[in-house]
């Protein structure tokens, strides 16, 4: 289960929340396990009204060590409707062929910067990058 207080502490209790998942797949069968687990789950998410909203596959270790299989980032309407599904019973009974799928997993809770430089050129690349994403969706 997700422990509420320390992931929703210094967020903002409203508007959308997107979720960094990053998982290693255990040894025997993780993949096919965790592609039921995703079949199971989508459904949930979608009456949720949450979407995945980027989906990669790291390729190589460039600065440091991380050899994750997978890293995705899916978007909530709320925090409040993230504990909601996830605690709901349907998601409880196939979060246990996520458990199950995997090795390890990170599961961090990401907003939006705010308006403002934080990273100086970064800022416009982010800035050019999310407007081309609204065109895409139009």
């Amino acid at each position: 289960m997700i422990p509420s207080s320390t992931a929703a502490s210094g967020a903002a209790p409203d508007g959308p929340v997107y979720m960094l998942n990053v998982l290693w797949f255990a040894a025997d069968d993780g993949r096919a396990t965790y592609s039921r687990y995703a079949s199971a789950a989508m459904p949930l998410l979608h009456r949720a009204g949450a979407r995945v909203v980027e989906m990669l596959v790291p390729v190589a270790d460039v600065i440091g060590e991380f050899g994750a299989d997978a890293v995705f980032v899916v978007e909530w309407p709320s925090w409040e409707v993230f504990e909601r599904t996830v605690g709901s019973a349907e998601y409880q009974d196939i979060a246990k062929l996520r458990e199950r799928a995997l090795e390890r997993s990170l599961l961090v809770r990401c907003a939006r910067p705010p308006a403002g430089p934080l990273f100086g050129a970064l800022d416009a690349g982010a800035s050019a990058a999310a407007g081309s994403d609204a065109a895409d969706s139009d």
